[in-house]
């Protein structure tokens, strides 16, 4: 028999809870102390510890931070979906290009633009 998908989602949530339940214990934090850094109450915390409540993006994200545990860590044991870069593929340079561009002032920006298409249309002339 096929699960559904509410069962799926409970097991997924058991699972993220335990795994937070053991970095909190890992860290040596109870459960009020690691509560308060993320300005929930420890009842709040059991819940999401047992897999009763949900753990929103935003709160694994501070729970990632305070416990030192890369996200996908949270999500050890289940199986993943195959795995396909956020922009279609591109290589590190291209993400390092694209994140220097995205922070450099405007005058940079058009500068920029203006020089590699000069060196795009002199090599396609060459």
């Amino acid at each position: 028999m096929k699960k559904s998908t509410k069962e799926k989602r409970r097991k997924i949530d058991e699972q993220v809870g335990s795994q937070l339940r053991t970095g909190r214990l890992i860290r040596g934090l109870s459960q009020q102390a690691l509560a308060k850094q993320v300005d929930l109450t420890f009842q709040q915390l059991q819940k999401y510890e047992r897999g009763t409540n949900r753990i929103s993006s935003s709160a694994l994200y501070e729970f990632s931070h305070i416990l030192k545990i890369p996200i996908e860590d949270f999500f050890a044991g289940l199986p993943m979906a195959s795995r396909t870069p956020l922009l279609g593929g591109l290589e590190k340079d291209h993400y390092t290009l694209i994140r220097l561009y995205d922070s450099a002032p405007e005058t940079i920006k058009r500068s920029f633009l203006k020089l590699l298409q000069a060196i795009v249309e002199d090599n396609t002339n060459a």
